[in-house]
C-alpha cells in the first residue's frame, strides 16, 4: 500500500487516491500528479467497471473505508429482519 500521507492511500489498480479519513477519491493525472480539486466521495461512485477494476490490496483498503457491508447483514437479529420483510409487504 502506497501511502501519500498517513490518512491518504494510492489506489493504483484504478488511479486514484483515497482519503481514508473522509472517503473521498482523488484522480491521479498521467503524469503522477493529484487532482485535488475533482474530488468524489466513495459512495458516488456509480461506475461498477471502477469497483470491478479494484485489486485484492486496494479492496481491502475500500473496506477498510466503508466497512465491510456483509458485517452488517451478520449482525441483524431474526426479528429484525422479520420487521424488515413484514415492512416490505405491507410497504411501509
Amino acid at each position: 500500500m502506497k501511502l501519500v500521507t498517513e490518512d491518504k492511500v494510492v489506489l493504483s489498480s484504478v488511479g486514484c487516491v483515497i482519503d481514508k479519513s473522509t472517503g473521498i477519491t482523488f484522480p491521479i493525472h498521467s503524469d503522477d500528479t493529484i487532482d485535488w480539486d475533482g474530488g468524489t466521495h466513495i459512495h458516488d461512485i456509480e461506475n461498477e467497471e471502477w469497483f470491478d477494476a479494484l485489486s485484492t490490496e486496494d479492496l481491502d483498503v475500500i473496506e477498510e473505508v466503508l466497512g465491510n457491508p456483509t458485517d452488517n447483514l451478520l449482525e441483524q437479529t431474526q426479528t429484525d429482519y422479520l420487521e424488515m420483510k413484514a415492512e416490505m409487504a405491507f410497504g411501509i
